[in-house]
């Protein structure tokens, strides 16, 4: 496997987006560290999946087709952090076998849907990024590393406001 692959789609491919382009990043990084063990030539990016800009657009361009309204960045903002936390803890599987899987956590000023994958034979552990947004709905945590929350998230919006809960606590 040689030549890189970016996995960001921008607004003007957002005709290209199928629900299965997450699955086929997380895919592509597999089989790069497979070529990696087996020494074979492999190269890639690893970028996010889709960045909050390009979810806000291709979001839109769905409302506009219904003449319904564009929604703000904040509130589109807020529906990707619903769809990080609805995907959180989703196991991601490559030939049939159990891999990893996708987990939300915290980093500086961000929210990250990360995937984490165990890489055979050596079972070695890669973290990358899939999803990231801004993070307006809890504390940072340590700026200083990428910090995982200590159960499944829930988003809640109360009193007009989204917040992240864990455990049914304001998350900290």
């Amino acid at each position: 496997m040689t030549g890189n692959y970016a996995a960001k789609i921008t607004g003007d491919d957002c005709e290209a987006l199928h629900r299965g382009s997450l699955k086929t990043y997380v895919h592509h990084v597999v089989e790069y560290g497979e070529a990696l063990v087996q020494k074979r030539s492999a190269s890639l990016k690893i970028e996010v999946v889709h960045s909050a800009d390009d979810f806000c657009h291709s979001l839109n361009e769905v409302l506009a087709k219904f003449c319904l309204s564009p929604l703000a960045n904040d509130i589109s903002d807020d529906v990707l952090t619903c769809v990080m936390s609805l995907l959180q803890d989703v196991r991601v599987f490559h030939d049939k076998r159990e891999i990893g899987r996708l987990g939300l956590g915290r980093f500086k000023k961000e929210l990250w849907l990360c995937a984490a994958i165990v890489m055979p034979p050596k079972n070695v552990q890669v973290v990358f990024p899939a999803l990231i947004v801004p993070n307006r709905y809890c504390s940072s945590g340590d700026v200083k590393q990428l910090g995982s929350f200590s159960g499944l998230v829930e988003a809640r919006c109360t009193r007009g406001k989204l917040r992240l809960y864990v455990a049914g606590r304001l998350a900290a």
